[in-house]
C-alpha cells in the first residue's frame, strides 16, 4: 500500500492535542480522513493556517499502516476562509458538524461537490473540478477594510446546501404526492411539516408560517425540488418572499439536527444572524 498520499481537501474540524499538535478531519472525494498536525500550535508552524476549520488546499500526508494513521508532512495552494465574517463562519461550520456527523452521507464525491459549492460562493473561491484558484466570491461579500455580508444571500446559499444535502441522503418528500393519503398533489397547495407534505385534506389547517408547518404551491414545490436536485441556483428563481426563505429554511435546519442526531451548536449563532 503506498504510504505518501495526497488529496485536495477541505478542513472540517481541527481540535487540539498534546501541547503544540492538532487533529484534523479532512473532507476529500475519497472519504473523511483524521490525520495529525504536528507543531501546529506553535506561532511559527507552517501548517497552522492550513490547520484552521475552512482551510482548503492540497494536503500531503503519510500512511503509517502499523498505527493506522496519518499525519499530515505538507501543503500547497491553502485558502483560508473569512473567519471576521462570523454568519458567513458560522455557516461553514454548520456545514462541516453536518458532514462528520453523518459520515458525508455516504456519499463523498457527491458531499464535496456540495462542499466546492458553498465553500466557493462563501470564500475566495474553488473551481467545479477541484482546483483552488484565488478570486472574489462575488460583490456582496467585502473583506477589506469593513467585512460586511448581505445575509439574504446566505440564507439562499444555506437553503440550497440543506436542500441539497437532503437530497443527497434521499430524505426529502416526494413533491408531488401526500405522504400521509399518497394522493397526488396535482396544482393544489400543500402543507410542508416535519413529517413529509400533506394535501390540504390530511393537514387539517390552512396556516402559513407556523413553527414547522410551510404552505407551499405547485410553483414553489417545483423550485425547491431543483434547487435540491441542483437543477436551478437558489437566487435563480426566488421563492416569492424572504419569509418564505426564512420558514423553509428553519424548518430545514431543523430537520438537519435530526439526521445529525444531535444538537449542532453552530445553529445557535445562526439563527441569531438569520433571525430564524
Amino acid at each position: 500500500m503506498r504510504r505518501n498520499k495526497h488529496y485536495k481537501a477541505i478542513v472540517l474540524s481541527s481540535r487540539s492535542f498534546g501541547e503544540h499538535n492538532r487533529y484534523i478531519s479532512l473532507l476529500t472525494q475519497e472519504g473523511i480522513i483524521d490525520a495529525a498536525v504536528y507543531g501546529a500550535r506553535k506561532p511559527s508552524s507552517r501548517f497552522a493556517p492550513a490547520s484552521q476549520i475552512g482551510a482548503a488546499g492540497d494536503y500531503y500526508l503519510y500512511y503509517n499502516p502499523v498505527k493506522d494513521n496519518y499525519k499530515l508532512t505538507d501543503t500547497a495552494g491553502t485558502k483560508l476562509l473569512a473567519s471576521s465574517v462570523l454568519p458567513v463562519s458560522a455557516s461553514f461550520i454548520f456545514f462541516s458538524e453536518l458532514v462528520l456527523s453523518t459520515h458525508a452521507a455516504g456519499q463523498p464525491k457527491e458531499v464535496w461537490k456540495l462542499a466546492i459549492w458553498l465553500w466557493r460562493r462563501l470564500f475566495i473561491g474553488l473551481e467545479e473540478d477541484g482546483t483552488f484558484v484565488a478570486k472574489s466570491g462575488g460583490a456582496d461579500i467585502t473583506l477589506s477594510p469593513i467585512k460586511t455580508y448581505n445575509l439574504h444571500r446566505l440564507t439562499m446559499f444555506l437553503l440550497y446546501t440543506a436542500l441539497h444535502y437532503m437530497e443527497i441522503m434521499g430524505l426529502l418528500p416526494d413533491w408531488q404526492t401526500c405522504s400521509h393519503c399518497t394522493k397526488s398533489l396535482a396544482k393544489q397547495p400543500a402543507i410542508w411539516t416535519e413529517t413529509g407534505l400533506l394535501c390540504p385534506a390530511c393537514s387539517g389547517t390552512s396556516a402559513e408560517y407556523t413553527h414547522g408547518r410551510i404552505t407551499l404551491t405547485a410553483a414553489q414545490r417545483t423550485i425547491l425540488s431543483d434547487i435540491a436536485e441542483g437543477r436551478q441556483n437558489p437566487d435563480t428563481h426566488p421563492l416569492s418572499s424572504p419569509d418564505l426563505y426564512s420558514a423553509t429554511l428553519n424548518l430545514l435546519l431543523e430537520k438537519t439536527e435530526r439526521i445529525a442526531e444531535r444538537r449542532i451548536k453552530s445553529l445557535i449563532f445562526l439563527r441569531q444572524c438569520l433571525s430564524l
